[in-house]
């Protein structure tokens, strides 16, 4: 993970190397002690929003990613860890980099076209571990790389739009579609399986009413976690439930229980579907009848937590971590305190074995001044006008349970 860089930051390096003799050491520990689906009840969680970040922080470190005119970011859309390189994509620049874990650039992927291994934008990206190779949704097709940005093949397809697209294993690529109709004979799929071979439709899940209008919806940033193996992890915006996919096998990983606070039923039928009913009125429906429901970036879930946040009263936000190992929930109203390194908002964006990874502004972080010298900041130091720095984050609450 060090490389060339351990002869510059002996601290650094002896830092990581607890981490990894500590991930292996916990292995055991950090098994869940009740697998299949999990029911988290809002009302029985613990609320530890009078508490600062460090509190609930077992380990922190930050990495500033690569700067260099090959490397210029503008907006992160995605991110991944996977087979120990960084994945991620940009916005402004339509570009998919991949970092070593010392925040130094190994490929780009960036044939910006209409062309064979040529893509004018990316909706979104996923990883294949079994085989090392990265697979792309361009504008109507998917196209497939290797680990050093070879291009190896693509095929056409109408589901290459959808809001991700996910390796899930047994040669099968997973297209979740929040909530549009793109295959008339699959009929309504919120997920749709395709051969990773060749692109077929194999088969479609979780079903929704054809009438729902997506334009009046608020979507999520993220839909998928659990990005380092083949089993994934979906949240669908309206519905409080995750489900846990592998293969073409979709089942309950957990639901969020809201109590007198949860979405009607016929929410979905009754109001995402009504034709009278705008994006502004729908949030007002919400907000005036106390209705709860995950929003954000949808579930993120690392070895040991399952992390969400939800409107709560008065749309005063609110982030929960609910440790699979033991069913206990924790929560609190958004921002914590942050007393590490100052940001106002902390947002999980990916997880990474014990860790959830957030991003942090380098001139933020050169805005504490001295203070700086007291984070741990791996890779080649901070740059002011450099590329994103992420902040891995592992959590623990377990001294606050009840």
């Amino acid at each position: 993970m060090c490389s060339n860089f351990f002869n510059k930051n002996i601290p650094a390096c002896l830092f990581l190397l607890i981490i990894i003799i500590s991930s292996c050491s916990s292995k055991e520990s950090n098994e869940v002690a009740n697998e299949g689906q999990h029911v988290i009840k809002i009302d029985d969680l613990t609320d530890v929003s009078n508490l600062s970040f460090s509190k609930v922080v077992d380990s922190v470190f930050y990495l500033p990613l690569e700067t260099s005119e090959e490397v210029l970011m503008g907006q992160i859309e995605s991110l991944q860890v996977v087979d120990e390189r960084i994945f991620v994509s940009d916005i402004t620049s339509k570009s998919l980099f991949s970092f070593d874990m010392d925040g130094r650039l190994i490929t780009k992927y960036s044939a910006v076209g209409e062309g064979p291994g040529e893509f004018s934008t990316i909706n979104s990206f996923t990883i294949n571990p079994e085989r090392k190779e990265v697979v792309i949704a361009g504008a109507g097709k998917i196209l497939f790389y290797d680990y050093e940005g070879e291009f190896l093949r693509e095929f056409k397809t109408v589901l290459s739009g959808s809001m991700a697209v996910a390796y899930t294993g047994n040669n099968r690529l997973m297209a979740y579609t929040n909530y549009k109709i793109h295959d008339e004979k699959q009929g309504a799929n919120n997920v749709v399986f395709l051969d990773y071979e060749t692109g077929d439709v194999i088969s479609a899940n979780l079903s929704f009413n054809p009438k729902a209008r997506v334009e009046n919806m608020t979507s999520f940033f993220n839909n998928i976690s659990g990005l380092q193996g083949t089993s994934k992890y979906l949240s669908i915006p309206y519905r409080n439930t995750v489900w846990q996919v592998s293969g073409e096998e979709v089942d309950t990983f957990f639901t969020v229980d809201f109590g007198d606070n949860a979405l009607p039923d016929s929410f979905e039928d009754e109001f995402l579907s009504n034709s009278k009913v705008t994006s502004g009125k729908l949030r007002e429906i919400e907000r005036n009848n106390a209705w709860y429901r995950i929003k954000g970036g949808g579930a993120q879930i690392n070895n040991r937590y399952v992390n969400f946040s939800y409107a709560g009263k008065d749309s005063q936000f609110i982030e929960v971590f609910f440790d699979k190992r033991n069913d206990q929930g924790y929560s609190f109203k958004v921002p914590l305190e942050n007393d590490i390194d100052g940001a106002k908002f902390v947002v999980q964006r990916s997880a990474y074995e014990n860790y959830f990874i957030s991003i942090a502004s380098p001139e933020v972080l050169l805005g504490l001044g001295d203070k700086v010298a007291d984070l741990n900041i791996l890779g080649d130091g901070l740059e002011i006008d450099g590329n994103p720095v992420l902040r891995f984050v592992a959590y623990n609450f377990e001294h606050f349970q009840k």
